[in-house]
C-alpha cells in the first residue's frame, strides 16, 4: 500500500475493467468510503504483489467487478482467496453479466476454482454495473457496505487522486495525457510481474522458500540431482575406459585412471538409488525421505573422498618432467568436485529441513 493506512473497500478487478474501477472508486470516496484500487493507488518500484497483499489485509471490505474476464483471471482469483482467509466483506460487481451467467461461467471452469469463488462469495448480493448510472451502483454499494458493518470514514477521501476519467473523451487536456502516458509507463515495469502472478508463480522470497519445502519440490530436486548423477558418472566412466586426447592426466599419472573408474561406478550406483527413492516418493512411499537423504551424504562422502584421494595422488604422484601439467590437472579437480557436489548437497540440505521441520512442527 502506498501510504501504509486502512482503507474502508479494496476494489479487486482485471486490468480490462480498469474503468468500471476507477469509476466506482471515485463514487465511493465521494460517498466518504476510501478505496485502493491498482490503477490509482499503486506505487511505482516496488513489487505490486506484495502492495496488494498489504492493502487487502489492511482493507475492512472487498469489491469484485466480475466480467468474462475476471472469472478467468488467475490473480483476480488469489485476490479473492487472499480476501477470505482474511475474513473480509464481499460485494460482487457484475459487469455485462446476468448473475446465471456467473454461475454458468463457473461451472464452466474447473472445480477449485468453482468452489472457491462459491465459499468466498456464500450468499453475497450482487449488484449489476449501469454505466450510465454509476452514481446509482454507488450507492447501493454504500448501503450494501453499512449493512454488513462497514461505515464510511470520511466526508472525503484527503489521499484521492485527480478524477482523470471525468475528463470528455473527445478533447483530452494536455495534463491527463501526460498522466496516462506515465500510467501506461507504469504498467510496462509492472509487466512482467504480472505474467509471472498470471501463471501462478511465487514471486517473493517467502513464497519461494515455502514452495521448495512442499513433498513435489523434493521429489523433482531428488530425481533430477539423481538423474544428473547418472549422465555425469557414465561419462567419467566411459573417458577413464576409453580415454580421448583431453584425458592427458591418464597418461601422466596412471593411477587416476582407476581412481575415477572406481568413483564412476560408485556414483553411478548412488545416483540410480537416488532415481529410484524419488520415484517412491512420487508414489506416497514417505519412508523414502531417509533413503534419499542417506544416499545424498553418502554421495557427498564419495565425491569428497574422491577429491582428497586424487589430490594427494596428483601431488605426490606427477614426475618433476611434467610438472607443469600439475596446475591443469587441479582445476578440472576443482571443477568437478563443485558441479558433482552443489547439487546433492542442496539435495541432502532439502530433505535434511524437511525432518527437522517434521520432528519439531511449528
Amino acid at each position: 500500500m502506498a501510504d501504509g493506512s486502512e482503507r474502508d473497500v479494496f476494489i479487486s478487478h482485471e486490468k480490462t475493467d480498469a474503468d468500471v474501477a476507477l469509476e466506482l472508486a471515485a463514487q465511493l470516496r465521494a460517498s466518504g468510503y476510501s478505496t485502493w484500487c491498482y490503477e490509482e493507488d499503486s506505487t511505482a518500484g516496488g513489487s505490486y504483489l506484495v502492495q496488494i497483499d498489504r492493502a487487502i489485509e489492511a482493507a475492512h471490505s472487498m469489491v469484485v467487478i466480475i466480467s468474462k474476464h475476471s472469472l478467468r483471471s488467475p490473480h483476480v482469483r488469489n485476490e479473492i482467496i487472499r480476501a477470505y482467509e482474511s475474513q473480509k466483506r464481499f460485494i460482487p460487481i457484475r459487469r455485462g453479466m446476468s448473475h446465471d451467467d456467473v454461475l454458468r461461467a463457473q461451472d464452466e471452469g474447473d472445480d477449485d476454482r468453482r468452489r472457491e469463488w462459491r465459499m468466498a462469495f456464500g450468499a453475497a448480493v450482487s449488484v449489476a454495473w449501469d454505466p450510465d448510472n454509476s452514481e446509482r451502483v454507488a450507492a447501493k454499494v454504500a448501503e450494501g457496505l453499512k449493512r454488513v458493518g462497514v461505515p464510511p470514514t470520511s466526508a472525503a477521501s484527503p489521499y484521492a487522486p485527480p478524477r482523470i476519467s471525468t475528463v470528455p473523451r473527445t478533447a483530452p487536456p494536455a495534463f491527463a495525457t501526460s498522466q496516462t502516458t506515465s500510467a501506461q509507463q507504469f504498467d510496462a515495469r509492472e509487466a512482467g510481474a504480472r505474467f509471472v502472478a498470471d501463471l501462478g508463480l511465487p514471486t517473493d522470497a517467502a513464497s519461494i522458500q515455502k514452495a521448495f519445502e512442499t513433498p513435489i519440490a523434493r521429489v523433482i530436486v531428488a530425481g533430477l540431482v539423481g538423474a544428473l548423477g547418472v549422465i555425469g558418472n557414465l561419462q567419467t566412466l566411459f573417458g577413464a575406459i576409453a580415454p580421448g586426447p583431453q584425458d592427458f592426466g591418464y597418461i601422466i599419472v596412471p593411477l587416476t585412471r582407476l581412481i575415477n573408474i572406481v568413483a564412476a561406478l560408485l556414483g553411478l550406483w548412488l545416483s540410480v538409488r537416488l532415481v529410484r527413492g524419488a520415484w517412491a516418493l512420487f508414489q506416497g512411499d514417505a519412508s523414502a525421505e531417509n533413503a534419499i537423504r542417506r544416499t545424498a551424504s553418502q554421495e557427498l562422502f564419495l565425491i569428497f573422498s574422491w577429491f582428497a584421494v586424487t589430490l594427494l595422488v596428483i601431488m605426490f604422484g606427477v614426475p618433476q618432467e611434467a610438472a607443469t601439467a600439475r596446475s591443469p590437472m587441479l582445476s578440472y579437480m576443482i571443477r568437478g568436485t563443485l558441479m558433482a557436489s552443489v547439487p546433492v548437497a542442496i539435495c541432502r540440505y532439502m530433505f535434511t529441513r524437511a525432518r527437522t521441520g517434521a520432528q519439531h512442527p511449528a
